[in-house]
C-alpha cells in the first residue's frame, strides 16, 4: 500500500509464483488462470508502481526432460499480449535450447510476437510448420500441435502439479491417456509419410527429429512390461517397453 518504485529501480518478475502450488501453472496461460493468480497479480500491480520499468522472465520450456511435448505455443502467446497490455517493457522467455520439442518454431513464432505482439500466432505456426517441415507434412503437424494444446487445456484444472513438475511420468497420466497419445501418434504418422514425398530428404529427417522430441519419450513412458521384439529395420533383437516393434526406432 505505501511502497514506491524508486525511477532508477527496475522490477523483475519469474514466473514460478506461488499460487496455489508452488510454482504456479507453467504450461497455461496467464489470464483466466487460476494456478497463476499471483503471477498476474505481481504484474498488473507492479506496473502500477513501477511504470515502464517492469520486465519479465517467463519459464516457457520442460527443464525437467526436454524430449516430451509440452503443449505451451498458444498459451505463451497469449501471455506475450497480456505482457503488452500491461505495459511491460520487456520479456525474456526462456527456453531448452535447439531444436528440442518444437524448439526452432516457438523461437520463431515467439521472437515474431514479442516484436509485434498484435500478430496471430495461427498464420505463423502454419507460416513455419511449411517453411521448415515441408508442405506435405505441414498440414498433419499443425493438427497434432492444437491437439495437443486441446488435451492440455482440457486436463488444466485436474491436476496443477503436472503445471510445474516437468516430469513425463506426470505428463503421461494427467494429460495425455493413451487415446491422446494414440491421435497424436496416428497424425506424426502422417506427417512422416507425407514428408517422405518431398524431394528434399532434409523435410523428412526434421520431422522424424519433432516426432523423437515430442512424442516417442512419451509413447515410451509406461507403455508395459519390457518384451523382446524384432527390430524391422535390421532384424536385431531388442528388449522393449510393452514389446511393440516400432520402438526400437522411437
Amino acid at each position: 500500500k505505501t511502497l514506491r518504485a524508486h525511477p532508477n529501480l527496475w522490477i523483475n518478475i519469474v514466473s514460478s509464483s506461488i499460487s496455489p502450488y508452488p510454482a504456479g501453472d507453467q504450461l497455461g496461460p496467464i489470464r483466466g488462470n487460476i494456478h497463476n493468480r499471483d503471477y498476474r497479480e505481481a504484474i498488473e500491480a507492479w506496473t502500477k508502481l513501477a511504470p515502464g520499468r517492469v520486465t519479465i522472465w517467463d519459464w516457457t520450456g520442460n527443464f525437467t526432460d526436454a524430449t516430451v511435448e509440452w503443449p505451451n505455443i498458444f498459451s505463451v502467446a497469449d501471455n506475450i499480449r497480456f505482457f503488452r497490455e500491461n505495459g511491460v517493457a520487456a520479456v525474456f522467455l526462456e527456453q531448452p535450447g535447439g531444436e528440442q520439442n518444437w524448439g526452432w518454431l516457438r523461437k520463431w513464432v515467439w521472437a515474431r510476437m514479442m516484436w509485434n505482439p498484435a500478430l496471430d500466432p495461427e498464420p505463423l505456426v502454419r507460416e513455419f510448420l511449411a517453411g521448415y517441415y515441408g508442405e506435405r507434412a505441414a498440414p498433419f503437424l499443425r493438427e497434432y500441435i492444437r491437439y495437443a494444446d486441446r488435451a492440455a487445456r482440457e486436463s488444466r484444472y485436474a491436476s496443477a502439479t503436472v503445471r510445474w513438475s516437468c516430469y513425463p511420468s506426470i505428463i503421461r497420466s494427467k494429460i495425455f491417456t493413451d487415446e491422446k497419445l494414440a491421435a497424436m501418434s496416428a497424425l506424426m504418422d502422417a506427417a512422416l509419410d507425407a514428408a517422405a514425398g518431398e524431394q528434399d530428404a532434409v523435410f523428412r529427417a526434421r520431422v522424424r527429429q519433432a516426432a523423437a522430441s515430442s512424442l516417442d519419450g512419451l509413447l515410451l513412458t509406461g507403455a508395459g512390461t519390457p518384451a523382446r521384439v524384432t527390430d524391422p529395420r535390421d532384424g536385431s533383437l531388442w528388449l522393449v517397453p510393452g514389446g511393440r516393434p516400432d520402438f526400437p526406432e522411437r
